[in-house]
Parts: structure tokens; sequence; C-alpha cells
């Protein structure tokens, strides 16, 4: 039995959205097809009616990751205090990005596998980081190349501490780590 267009889109959007969040918390090979579609709830075969290769698959599900981390940021960044640069930085530099790491940042998440993964992945990821700096300049003092430079250097800086701070046992270290890139951020703004 088929699907209709409208079942297959959805199906499309819940395996996008899937991946995307098992992603960024497990890693691009966190997780395979088969128990991708499996926990959508759909056959391993039918993935190739919606996606050419597992590559494919890895680009529009990190582009949905820029989009649903975005979201989640500007929602936290509307509950701070300060400019927007200080409530960007306190709400990614936060206990809560550290711990949710399905619905955070996919710098944070998914740099390192980014730089293995296909042709396509890569490219996903390198067009989107590409937009967050330009997000995250436009909230900066300065000519074009002082916030782009002071933006990249930025995003790294908190994108490496949320990453060292999820990979310690250590509660305190880890909170520590944190904190320590958050006082340095908003120091040098």
């Amino acid at each position: 039995m088929g699907f209709s267009k409208a079942q297959k889109a959805e199906h499309h959007a819940q395996i996008v959205a899937t991946a995307a969040e098992v992603f960024r918390e497990r890693g691009l090979n966190g997780i395979g097809v088969a128990d991708l579609m499996k926990e959508v709830g759909l056959t391993h075969g039918g993935f190739y009616s919606h996606f050419p290769s597992r590559d494919a698959l890895v680009a529009v599900a990190i582009d949905y990751a820029f989009d649903d981390a975005g979201h989640n940021l500007r929602s936290r960044i509307a509950k701070e205090k300060g400019s927007s640069f200080e409530r960007l930085i306190k709400a990614y530099l936060s206990k809560w990005h550290r711990d949710h790491p399905q619905n955070g940042c996919p710098v944070a998440a998914l740099a390192g596998d980014a730089a293995r993964s296909g042709e396509q992945g890569k490219s996903a990821f390198t067009e989107r980081f590409e937009r967050y700096v330009e997000w995250v300049a436009g909230m900066l003092d300065g000519t074009v190349q002082e916030r782009r430079t002071q933006a990249i250097a930025t995003i790294c800086a908190m994108a490496g501490a949320i990453a060292v701070s999820r990979a310690l046992d250590d509660k305190r270290l880890s909170e520590e780590v944190i904190a320590a890139m958050l006082e340095r951020c908003i120091d040098e703004n």
C-alpha cells in the first residue's frame, strides 16, 4: 500500500527532525539508517524513497538542526538581560545547553563529525556556519571585518566550551568551564 503525498511529506519531516536530534545527541555515526527508520516507525527500505543516500540525509538534518537550535537559542536569549550579544552568550553558555545536546547548537555537537562527513554534509555545515557568523556579527559594533572576526572567535570559543563541558564526568569542573568562558566572553564584549 502506498502513501499519499501528505503522508510522505510527514514521514520525510519526521525522519529529518529525528535525525537532527539524534545526530546532535549521539554524533553523525551514532545511529544507522535502519535504526533511525525504526525510531521513526518506518521500514529501512523506505529510506531511499526519501533520500538518495545517507549523506543527503546528513546534509538536510544539519540544516534542520541549525534552524531548530537557532529557534531554541532565540527563545532562551529573550529571557536574558543585557545587550543582544551578552544575552546570546548567557543563553549559549548555560547548563541547559550543556545538558540538552539534542536541542542545542550543531557547532558544539557536530563540528568534529562534520569535518569527517561526506561532501553534502560538510557543505551544509559550512553554509549554515557562515549564516551563524553573519547573525552574530550583526549584534556587534566595529568594521565589517572586526565584527566577523569577533563573531567567529566567540562562536568557536563558546562551542568549544560546551563540547568540553559535556565531555567531563566531573560536574563541578564542567560548570567551571562554562563559567570561565562566560566570564571571558562577556569581559571581552
